[in-house]
């Protein structure tokens, strides 16, 4: 069979993105007139190539598919005007026609792919009512009924991992073996949507994949950070974190298969494009404190087998998890940034937010880590959410005060600051539908994070976090804190001659391949340095 995976990137709704909006989210209109914050929201992640897409690629080939993949920001821009939508569709729907496919598969891991994967999906069946429609993703798992419901194009939905039910699934496309027996999907039957057996099976070591760059070769030149990934699942409960929507165990790569990967990956990409920057996608990096050793030991010691020395790889870790000796390791094995997500110095809402059961040892880790970092000269991006249920002006006044104590000016921290996602079947998600729990902090829903509203992540509150925190309060003080109105540059505040660069995103219509390739650039250079 032959198969077209495809990433949709964004998708915009005008009147979410350009109101007139409601009286009660009113407060949008100032959040969304910023342009860094569109920038961020629209453009930053499609700079990197795409890891769900890119896994369940090498997966398919592995079992002897004929793939191929289209990146549709790269390859038709990205629409800001919903008439130009149809025109894209219309090339999408061209282009499916030209591959003669028997399957489309489309990764929807977030709200804002929605609308996409809603039009590529129609426009593969408009060329054959026989292709097949298979969605996966983070957001697929989370709302699939929902999703087959209000898109009846859509064949098949995938709730969980892709590898343990490859096989299996394109066995039933064949009439090998019945869908219904294909564990953890969603599917249409008779024009019925169904759901088979829901049944958690662990991804082995050995199934993880090394990702196959051949796959997206043509963009390489384009994207302006590659995915890796050594591991999956994460074994704390945050409650805002949507990653045990798919999984619930922890599995890591062994430590020589994946220096092997970084080596090959970095080697295959620099005969197209340089600088090299790897990034992983891991939930948690480095969990495991004898991995990192082992696995950073060994690419210390392989190092000279990259053919190029302009390589560098990032990760995402938990405060406190490296000592000096592994941060003196991590950077002699090619680390150049680890993100931390700190998401509050308030040990009221690190407790709400079931970061940590020790909070105030949590926070003393905080200014531990940084020293460490700087001492180690590392780029370290830290990461909060402010808003989340329970926030108050004085939670948020104890995050600044501390925030105020570390050395903000330093080139080393960089700061990025968000607002709350209710993303579907999360704690938080449960927590402010439960009347008792939105009773108990004063939580007000304005409006939910539906895909087909396309709001911003991480930039739109549509709750008041308490009864004495609207989200109209918490925009005013977030778009003071981006611009470094209260006493520290912040997150636009330290970039603002990079930000202005993509000031023109607020009048366009249309962002071209061209355009999101250089402007995905800008976000390489906020997080890395790196031109």
């Amino acid at each position: 069979m032959k198969t077209l995976l495809i990433r949709p990137g964004v998708g915009i709704v005008e009147k979410t993105l350009r109101g007139p909006w409601p009286p009660e989210l009113d407060y949008l209109e100032k959040m969304y007139r910023e342009p860094g914050l569109l920038f961020r929201g629209l453009i930053s992640m499609e700079g990197f190539s795409h890891s769900p897409t890119l896994a369940v690629g090498t997966v398919l080939r592995k079992l002897g598919e004929d793939v191929e993949y289209l990146d549709i920001p790269y390859e038709f821009g990205i629409p800001l005007r919903e008439e130009l939508n149809d025109k894209r569709s219309e090339k999408i729907k061209e282009y499916i026609a030209r591959g003669g496919y028997d399957v489309v598969g489309i990764s929807c891991t977030s709200t804002l792919e929605g609308l996409t994967t809603k039009g590529v999906a129609e426009a593969a069946k408009r060329v054959s009512k026989d292709v097949t429609i298979v969605v996966g993703g983070y957001q697929a798992a989370s709302d699939a009924v929902n999703m087959m419901e209000k898109i009846p194009a859509i064949d098949v939905m995938v709730l969980s991992d892709f590898e343990p039910i490859a096989e299996q699934l394109y066995q039933s496309f064949t009439g090998k073996i019945p869908l219904k027996t294909v564990p953890n999907v969603v599917y249409r039957e008779n024009g019925t949507i169904r759901a088979s057996e829901k049944k958690y099976i662990k991804v082995d070591p050995e199934d993880l994949p090394v990702y196959d760059y051949s796959l997206v070769e043509k963009y390489i030149p384009k994207y302006t950070m590659f995915i890796v990934e050594a591991s999956r699942g994460c074994p704390f409960d945050c409650s805002f974190c949507q990653e045990k929507v798919l999984r619930t165990s922890y599995t890591v790569k062994d430590a020589h298969i994946a220096v092997n990967e970084i080596i090959d990956t970095a080697n295959y990409i620099a005969q197209v494009t340089e600088p090299v920057l790897l990034i992983y996608c891991d939930p948690l990096w480095g969990a495991n404190p004898r991995w990192v050793k082992t696995f950073c030991s060994e690419l210390a010691e392989r190092k000279d087998e990259i053919t190029t020395d302009k390589v560098g790889w990032l990760v995402g870790a938990r405060i406190g998890q490296f000592d000096d000796e592994a941060l003196s390791l991590l950077k002699r094995a090619g680390c150049i940034t680890i993100g931390y997500g700190v998401e509050s110095l308030s040990p009221k809402m690190l407790t709400i937010m079931n970061k940590t059961r020790d909070p105030h040892t949590y926070i003393n880790s905080v200014f531990d880590t940084v020293e460490k970092m700087i001492r180690a000269k590392m780029h370290m991006m830290l990461t909060f959410i402010l808003g989340l249920p329970g926030e108050t002006p004085s939670t948020i006044e104890e995050t600044l005060t501390s925030l105020r104590r570390l050395p903000l000016e330093n080139e080393y921290i960089h700061l990025k600051l968000g607002l709350p996602v209710a993303l579907r079947k999360t704690l938080l998600d449960a927590q402010i539908h439960d009347p008792d729990y939105a009773e108990k902090y004063g939580v007000t829903i304005h409006d939910e994070y539906d895909w087909e509203k396309a709001y911003l992540p991480r930039f739109t509150p549509l709750f008041d976090p308490s009864r004495e925190l609207s989200a109209s309060q918490l925009t005013d003080i977030f778009l003071d804190l981006i611009h470094g109105a209260r006493g520290f540059s912040g997150s636009l505040g330290k970039h603002p001659d990079v930000f202005k660069e993509v000031g023109a995103i607020l009048y366009k219509d249309h962002i071209s391949p061209e355009e999101l390739a250089e402007w995905s650039r800008i976000y390489r250079r906020i997080v890395t340095g790196s031109s």
